[in-house]
């Protein structure tokens, strides 16, 4: 007995009942008219045709797959006429689970079909959140976006991969992708901003604005707390995790670009970043405010491309620095970047051909000096009392920092 294939057919089912207890869902509540056990079999269905095709008839699965068609349209049509609703999502979704459980046939593709199964089963539960989403997108988000995908999917894949330079550092596909990177992992906070909204609470704004822009974070709470002396605690609050957040960002940024070095800087990040989140702990407030930080769309072209020019001159600096000056020039471009930027060196010495406990220790000087521009920028712009607050804690943080830089 060939038990890959009974494990084809458990997966087929498992792909089946897992779409359909969603539509069984929509069923009980009078939407559309398959259900689990439907699903189930049309799933079955699937690879049994793949089975047949290809042990017997290798055409049998596309007159399956007509057959469904006929059917499901039929459905569609009665459905339709007596419930007065149009909508062909139940329908289409039988066809894929068709072809999802011819997948399951197949070693290769059954990993394959559970991904995509659960990410149809994803898209149907949060049909109506993703409506709401769409509708609140205006014209300059779309914009945006749109500008992303032509950075993204139109100009990489037409940039050489390969150094054009003398020194042999500057790859334009490698920058142009890093580049790409770091406005997705932007987006991503962004969509999750907008998708759950600053108003659930302060610990949002400060968790997700992180992953958007901590310094944007600490500006906006720094002028609420000046303007309204309430927030004070949760504005330090929002403040404070926000920019521990920044310290994960950078090694998510570091485990995909350079693993080598993202174990020895596995230590000093998480030092700065715990030390951040347990006083945020402390500071956690009990009221949650509605007032959230102005965030606008990452996905612009122009800041695309200042971030893609700091980097470019960034790595050359480095490489420059690293060849006349050694290690202190290293150092020295790190304190220049962190004053302005973080990711543009942590994509540098991601890059560059330099030793790993060097790499590290540029990265985390940068970190620690943008950590101490935030603290500048809390007291310029949130007053005295909101200045102490941020300064003192991340005082506390950048010593944690220091510590651990000299423990790699």
């Amino acid at each position: 007995m060939d038990y890959n294939i009974l494990y084809g057919f458990f997966v087929a089912m498992m792909i089946g009942a897992l779409i359909g207890m969603e539509r069984e869902r929509k069923r009980h509540r009078g939407i559309g008219g398959a259900g689990i056990r439907t699903f189930i079999i049309i799933s079955l269905f699937g690879i049994l045709s793949a089975m047949i095709s290809f042990l017997y008839f290798e055409y049998f699965v596309f007159v399956a797959f007509l057959a469904l068609l006929v059917i499901v349209s039929m459905e569609y049509f009665f459905t339709a006429r007596l419930t007065k609703d149009w909508g062909v999502t139940t329908e289409f979704s039988a066809l894929v689970t068709f072809m999802l459980g011819f997948m399951c046939y197949f070693d290769e593709m059954r990993n394959i079909a559970v991904i995509l199964a659960i990410v149809l089963t994803v898209l149907l539960k949060f049909k109506k959140k993703m409506h709401r989403f769409v509708r609140g997108i205006d014209e300059q988000e779309m914009s945006d976006t749109l500008k992303f995908c032509i950075i993204a999917f139109v100009i990489l894949p037409l940039l050489p991969d390969m150094t054009i330079d003398p020194l042999n550092v500057f790859n334009p596909h490698q920058a142009w992708l890093l580049v790409v990177l770091i406005s997705a992992l932007s987006y991503l906070g962004y969509i999750m901003v907008k998708v759950l909204g600053p108003e659930k609470g302060i610990g949002v704004t400060g968790l997700l604005g992180g992953l958007v822009s901590s310094t944007a974070v600490t500006a906006t709470m720094a002028s609420e707390v000046k303007s309204n002396g309430r927030l004070l605690r949760p504005g330090v609050f929002a403040t404070v995790l926000a920019n521990s957040v920044m310290f994960l960002r950078v090694l998510i940024v570091v485990f995909i670009i350079n693993y080598s070095i993202f174990e020895a800087l596995l230590v000093p990040m998480l030092a700065m970043a715990s030390t951040g989140i347990i006083i945020s702990l402390v500071l956690w407030p009990r009221k949650k405010i509605k007032k959230g930080t102005k965030l606008e769309a990452p996905l612009t072209l122009g800041p695309a491309l200042k971030f893609g020019f700091l980097f470019v001159c960034i790595l050359f600096l480095s490489k420059i620095s690293n060849m006349y000056l050694g290690e202190s020039g290293v150092y020295m471009t790190s304190v220049i970047s962190g004053l302005v930027d973080v990711d543009a060196i942590v994509l540098a010495m991601s890059t560059i051909d330099v030793q790993s406990s060097v790499a590290v220790k540029a990265i985390t000087i940068a970190a620690i000096t943008n950590t101490a521009v935030k603290a500048f920028y809390g007291w310029f712009l949130g007053g005295k009392k909101f200045g102490t607050w941020i300064a003192t804690i991340f005082g506390i943080v950048i010593l944690a920092g220091l510590v651990s830089m000299f423990l790699v």
